[in-house]
């Protein structure tokens, strides 16, 4: 029987879809791991290869999988791609989130991949081209969701149809029981897709949040907690939006007397006392919630469907059962000022319990927002390598310079704490590459702003001089 390796790289990057970046912690990667059950499941003979704690080794494969990052680490992560083709293999790779066009240029310029996956439905999808390719048939062209190579050509057949439930996605114990669960600090699980929200600058805005069977996903919380790992990312774009699984979920973990703590990810307002009570039983301990801005106009042109004062609701629950909300915001849409930034700090002031993160907007292909900001002529046609080298941002908003977005950027910083914590040099590198540094010996700035600027220039970044404790940018002491 052919033999099928699914490989997750030796990179510290996330891969799992709307995860991006490096990662602190060595995690368990749950997509590839879902992917080798359901594969299993459809009678393929495959293997999954965690490369950052196993050896990897191609030979006698006939196909070999490998998801990848687009962020950070991409050029890295296809590197298994092309030395599988020295072993003669047909080779596949499944970017973590696969904007509109990607794929396509991914295999325009590395004739060593041979087959993309796309969205929606991508372990299915993968089984039929794993069906195609092991049969030696033409059917490649007849399957939605795949760019492929055809000789010189590249062809897009779409995205494939949305699943109408996760009843593949089957409990993936055995897979776990097969990897060494000791290496790693943390464990990744997947329990639902998809969000029906609007918000304009996501990928997977207006698709149907489906959940998986949530004793499938206790069995794989307990046996990684068997195997003595007692901190979950359980990822969902949306859990607490079915209720009714959080709390099914929630009782198997209590009833099991899996001892973990745990996070995932929610909206303001599903954040009720009456389920934060339960989770919080279960050992919920954090929740990460995007607010994106705290600007009532931008909110309204993201389409983000949120009321404000609807986050002081969810910030009291969370406190009251001693879950963490971890506030996530963006800042550089085309409709934001100085007053939004200075929004965005009174807000995070006021909720002083709370985590706070903030991001430069990167507009993503395939979205409203990349389309408004195209028009709007505040961000440039963008290509696969400003994503890898994270070059997709704004250059400008509606109202600000470049430079008076960066200023107002590191304002923002300064005063949600980055600015005083030793990591904000690896935030830099994670966040920024290429942002032109011209303004440095044309304009008198203050001084943490021109080494902003001027790591924003570099590709890595070593250190930051430490400023005062939320120091106001809106003064004008300058450099000599």
């Amino acid at each position: 029987m052919p033999k099928i390796l699914l490989v997750n790289p030796p990179t510290r990057t996330a891969k799992e879809e709307c995860c991006s970046g490096v990662q602190d912690s060595l995690f368990i990667p749950a997509q590839p791991i879902l992917s080798c059950a359901y594969l299993r499941s459809q009678g393929f003979d495959v293997d999954f290869i965690d490369a950052r704690v196993q050896k990897l080794s191609l030979d006698g494969y006939n196909v070999v999988v490998s998801w990848a990052s687009v962020f950070d680490s991409l050029y890295d992560d296809i590197k298994v791609l092309s030395k599988a083709k020295l072993y003669g293999a047909k080779t596949i790779v499944i970017l973590n989130d696969p904007y509109e066009t990607l794929e396509e240029e991914l295999l325009l310029h590395f004739s060593f991949i041979d087959v993309a996956i796309r969205l929606w439905d991508r372990e299915r999808t993968l089984a039929r081209v794993l069906r195609a390719i092991l049969s030696g048939n033409d059917e490649l062209k007849r399957i939605r969701g795949i760019v492929f190579r055809k000789g010189k050509q590249v062809i897009d057949t779409g995205k494939s149809s949305q699943p109408q439930d996760l009843s593949h996605l089957i409990d993936s114990s055995s897979i776990l029981g097969e990897l060494p669960l000791e290496k790693y600090d943390e464990g990744w699980v997947l329990s639902g897709k998809g969000c029906p929200y609007r918000c304009t600058f996501c990928l997977y805005r207006v698709t149907k949040h489906l959940s998986r069977n949530p004793k499938y996903v206790a069995n794989e919380l307990e046996t990684m907690y068997a195997a003595g790992i007692d901190s979950v990312y359980v990822l969902d774009l949306n859990l607490l939006m079915a209720p009714l699984f959080a709390k099914n979920l929630a009782h198997e973990i209590v009833k099991r007397k899996i001892n973990i703590s745990w996070r995932t990810d929610a909206r303001v307002e599903h954040c009720s006392k009456e389920l934060l009570a339960e989770l919080s039983r279960s050992g919920l301990s954090e929740l990460i919630i995007g607010i994106e801005s705290a600007d009532p106009n931008v909110l309204i042109k993201i389409m983000k469907d949120l009321k404000l004062n609807i986050v002081f609701k969810a910030y009291e629950n969370c406190n009251m059962f001693e879950i963490r909300p971890t506030f996530h915001y963006m800042y550089g849409f085309p409709w934001d000022d100085s007053a939004s930034a200075m929004r965005i700090v009174k807000l995070a002031n006021a909720l002083a319990y709370a985590k706070h993160s903030v991001n430069w907007v990167r507009p993503l292909i395939g979205t409203p927002l990349y389309d408004q900001m195209l028009k709007f002529n505040v961000v440039p046609q963008l290509s696969l390598d400003d994503y890898v080298n994270r070059r997709a941002l704004s250059r400008r908003t509606l109202k600000l310079s470049t430079y008076d977005l960066v200023r107002n950027f590191v304002f923002i910083l300064a005063n949600l704490d980055y600015l005083n914590d030793r990591s904000f040099s690896s935030y830099i590198a994670a966040n920024f590459f290429d942002l032109s540094n011209k303004f440095i010996d044309k304009v008198k700035i203050p001084s943490v702003i021109k080494c902003f600027m001027h790591y924003l220039s570099l590709p890595f970044v070593q250190d930051i001089p430490q400023i005062p404790k939320h120091i106001s940018f809106w003064k004008t002491n300058h450099d000599n």
